[in-house]
């Protein structure tokens, strides 16, 4: 049979079960057995060493914890631990990835759907989180989001701003992917002066703005409501749903 990679992974219980069960492909799987959930991937060679298996790994997981963030609102990133498990049955451990836990209450995870005739189905909220995934193997964007998602001041003024760009741009030009936000219906343009507004705005955010200098936010009339952190995350990750839903040939 030969050696084997072992990548365990640690992190919230719902999340791993979710993932467990949505993520069954074979480019990118997380299978449960004798209590513990490893991630497995068609990018694991047998001929790695330990630091490949690692960069790998971690690559994954940082994607990996960005969808988990968008779909399931999970506030305690993955982490990992490589291993390889020889033939005899010795498993042999190595240093893997590490992400720092944030804490916080998990609500219950899933949709349940009582049919017309009494059947009952149930829907996970981790569902598109393999489409997604896939497609950041592909899409250097929908990746670098990912990523973006998974760092842990992920919802930082700064941080909000960097994930509108890249949605923007892959849309077109500035003023053309913003407007293609907006006839699109994923938000309005008054939200996204707001939010562009406030998030560059020393004056309404000083150190957390995006701009130490009020001048270069070159806006000549302001709008007299700033934009709440709270508003700006929900409006990022409605753009985003939508964004990937799009990619996917979903309006």
């Amino acid at each position: 049979m030969g050696d084997k990679w072992l990548v365990i992974l640690s992190g919230d219980q719902i999340d791993l079960e979710e993932l467990a069960k949505t993520c069954t492909e074979p480019g990118l799987s997380v299978v449960k057995g004798k209590g513990e959930f490893f991630l497995e991937s068609s990018d694991f060679a047998d001929a790695d060493t330990p630091a490949s298996i690692s960069e790998k790994a971690a690559r994954i997981i940082s994607q990996l914890n960005g969808a988990c963030r968008l779909a399931l609102s999970s506030l305690t990133p993955l982490n990992c631990t490589v291993h390889k498990l020889r033939e005899d049955g010795t498993k042999v451990s190595f240093v893997g990835g590490s992400f720092v836990a944030a804490a916080g209450a998990r609500a219950t995870i899933g949709i349940k759907v009582i049919r017309a005739d009494g059947t009952v189905e149930e829907i996970s909220e981790a569902g598109p989180i393999p489409f997604w995934m896939s497609l950041a193997r592909s899409n250097a964007k929908v990746a670098t989001v990912l990523d973006l998602l998974g760092v842990a001041d992920w919802s930082s003024w700064v941080s909000l701003y960097r994930i509108f760009d890249v949605v923007e741009s892959d849309l077109g030009s500035k003023n053309t992917g913003r407007q293609a936000i907006v006839s699109r219906g994923w938000a309005t343009r008054d939200d996204i002066v707001r939010f562009r507004y406030t998030a560059n705005s020393f004056k309404e955010l000083g150190k957390e703005a995006r701009h130490g200098d009020e001048a270069a936010t070159h806006h000549p009339n302001p709008p007299p409501v700033p934009m709440s952190n709270s508003e700006a995350r929900a409006l990022v990750e409605r753009i985003l749903h939508n964004w990937l839903r799009a990619k996917g040939g979903k309006s």
